[in-house]
């Protein structure tokens, strides 16, 4: 009888043992591994508002690229337009300005053939330029003598009234020949040295 409720008692104690060992787990912390899988980040959803906004804001973005390649793009079809016509634009210039050019020649010409001559008895076989600045510039431009460095076929505006590039000056506004400065290069020396061996002046005004 005895024996029979110490085996009684053994059992009740070792099932209250169970019981608590049972409890003590479930209560003790998970492993580092498995509180990253318990405690997965919070996700915001979107809503249906700021997802509209989000993509007006990327259509906006896009439609400013597409005007502004556009613009590049009618710009340079502009400039190709003007450059094509580059050479006939400045060939009217050169034959409307030719007496005033040929008057530079030959108002120079009888000094310009003195310095030629000195230069071919100098030991560097130059010498300097008093037809110019001394550095290359007379101090006029044939082209562009009343408009102070404007390209005188858009007036100094870089364009022409049908608002495409002017073809002379291709959109610069300036004096193609003297490069807006008033002073147009000289046309008997090289970087106001005259050499015999530097070519003789051109017989028309440059149109490049």
């Amino acid at each position: 009888m005895n024996k029979g409720f110490h085996f009684i008692a053994l059992g009740i104690f070792g099932c209250l043992l169970i019981a608590l060992l049972v409890s003590r787990a479930s209560r003790a912390p998970l492993p580092a591994q498995a509180q990253e899988l318990v405690a997965q980040p919070e996700v915001t959803p979107v809503t249906p508002v700021e997802n509209l906004t989000g993509q007006a804001a990327y259509e906006s973005q896009t439609q400013t690229r597409i005007r502004e390649l556009s613009g590049l793009q009618r710009e340079q079809e502009m400039r190709q337009r003007a450059a094509a016509k580059t050479g006939s634009a400045r060939e009217v210039l050169q034959r409307l300005k030719a007496a005033q050019w040929l008057g530079v020649l030959t108002s120079n010409w009888p000094a310009f053939l003195l310095l030629r001559e000195q230069a071919g008895h100098a030991p560097t076989g130059e010498t300097p330029c008093t037809l110019c600045d001394g550095a290359g510039y007379m101090h006029y431009c044939v082209l562009c003598a009343d408009s102070h460095g404007k390209c005188i076929t858009c007036q100094g505006k870089g364009s022409l009234p049908s608002n495409e590039l002017c073809p002379t000056c291709l959109g610069t506004a300036k004096c193609y020949l003297c490069f807006g400065t008033g002073r147009m290069s000289c046309p008997f020396c090289n970087d106001g040295m005259i050499s015999r061996r530097w070519r003789m002046p051109p017989n028309n005004m440059p149109v490049d």
